[in-house]
């Protein structure tokens, strides 16, 4: 699996203009002040009409509301605008994987200062491409890298697929580790040192093999 191979997908646009603002996303006004209604921008928001739901917001940013509910517009304002960018470039045709996972990841994150409707989906799409560099440095026998990403695509979605790779990892470590041992007794420092330092990293936190693997690459080094 290449890394420029993370699928994307068509962001669907609501028409969202004609539709009514729910009243759960008005602000209480205090005595004297103007109400301001955040709820067409929230709907537009969830169904990803970002436009509309950055003009929505910036209506109330700069209209004649009071401080707290002007900079409040103005922060969810922020925030739209940094997930339709970040979107927008992780769905880009033939996008790495690498710059895909970092854009879905900051769009989850600015998401959560909206209201969090797009999580599911951010965090989705953040594992996926997290998955596919997995993926590909496993094929390239690049453990570390493999073992780093499929555990990242886990921190945001719970993926069958990344659980079995980190596993394949760590059998990875164990074989790393054998080498190396082999590597010492032919007084090979030079690749047990390399080949300990590499299984050290692929174990589970608190693996004694990692300790095993590092004490054998103190010792490689201190040999050559």
């Amino acid at each position: 699996s290449s890394v420029t191979g993370v699928q994307t997908c068509a962001l669907p646009i609501s028409a969202g203009k004609d539709a009514a603002a729910p009243k759960a996303g008005a602000a209480e006004a205090p005595a004297g002040g103007k109400k301001a209604d955040f709820g067409a921008g929230l709907t537009a928001y969830k169904n990803k009409n970002w436009s509309e739901s950055l003009k929505a917001f910036g209506d109330i940013a700069n209209g004649p509301y009071p401080k707290d509910q002007k900079d409040k517009a103005a922060g969810y304002a922020a925030a739209v605008k940094e997930v339709s960018e970040a979107v927008t470039s992780a769905s880009a045709p033939g996008v790495a994987a690498g710059k895909a996972a970092k854009d879905f990841a900051k769009a989850w994150s600015a998401d959560q200062r909206v209201d969090g409707s797009h999580a599911p989906w951010l965090a989705g799409k953040t594992g996926d491409a997290y998955l596919s560099i997995a993926k590909d440095a496993f094929a390239k026998k690049k453990y570390v890298e493999a073992l780093e990403a499929a555990q990242e695509a886990q921190n945001f979605t719970e993926k069958p697929e990344a659980a079995n790779l980190e596993k394949q990892c760590n059998q990875q470590g164990a074989n790393l580790l054998a080498q190396a041992k082999a590597a010492m007794d032919k007084k090979s420092f030079g690749d047990a040192q390399d080949l300990a330092r590499q299984a050290a990293k692929l174990f589970p936190a608190g693996d004694p093999r990692a300790a095993e693997a590092q004490a054998i690459a103190k010792k490689a080094h201190d040999s050559l």
